[in-house]
């Protein structure tokens, strides 16, 4: 599922300072998260963003069990920072580079991709989508929740997809090169190292 920015949240300062979100976030980053590797999608999450994932996603666990959804889907953000409105940068992150690779490499393997928000953008950063077979868009992209009303026929095809057995993993050294990974999960690990103190600069940082 392709998206276009977390939003920023009065509490996301909050949560980012507990210790045990810290944990959670930082084997996200390192595609360590177990069982259910999607970080807002687990069973006693109580943050904004898992309230919001799971009212997004509530028809399609409905469909197919919450098991299936938290354990198989995945999130690609175009812009994977906080802010409070979304502002294309001039040039491309690291981290943004690092995230249309996890996209290349799902379509290696013929996975459903559902683009979520902003299918130009998307389209623009990976040429390769425009034509990719396995490719759906939302009908509302204001409204971006996992829906027949809002997948239309593409939902059931989802649904499926869910249901199959097996799930493919793939090593981060693997998505984006292994000196690359490395320097990628120093800054995650540097990231995570300590729980971060709610603090103004918190919104200051990830709404410029």
């Amino acid at each position: 599922m392709l998206t276009l920015n977390p939003s920023l949240s009065p509490e996301d300062a909050e949560t980012h300072a507990k210790p045990e979100f810290c944990r959670l976030a930082r084997l996200s980053l390192e595609h360590r998260l177990a069982p259910y590797p999607f970080l807002h999608l687990q069973p006693n999450g109580d943050t904004s963003g898992s309230r919001w994932w799971k009212t997004r996603t509530r028809e399609l666990v409905e469909e197919v069990g919450f098991d299936a959804v938290a354990r198989k889907l995945a999130c690609v953000q175009f812009m994977p920072y906080h802010s409070t409105k979304f502002k294309k940068s001039r040039s491309l992150l690291p981290s943004q580079n690092y995230s249309f690779n996890l996209v290349r490499k799902a379509m290696e393997r013929k996975a459903e991709i559902v683009v979520m928000r902003s299918d130009a953008l998307w389209i623009n950063a990976i040429p390769e989508l425009a034509n990719y077979k396995h490719l759906h868009c939302a009908a509302n992209p204001r409204s971006p929740y996992l829906s027949r009303g809002n997948l239309k026929g593409s939902f059931n095809t989802v649904a499926q997809r869910l249901l199959e057995k097996g799930q493919p993993t793939i090593s981060p050294a693997e998505t984006f090169g292994w000196l690359d990974w490395k320097f990628f999960e120093r800054r995650a690990v540097a990231a995570f190292s300590k729980p971060m103190p709610p603090s103004p600069v918190f919104s200051k940082r990830f709404t410029s």
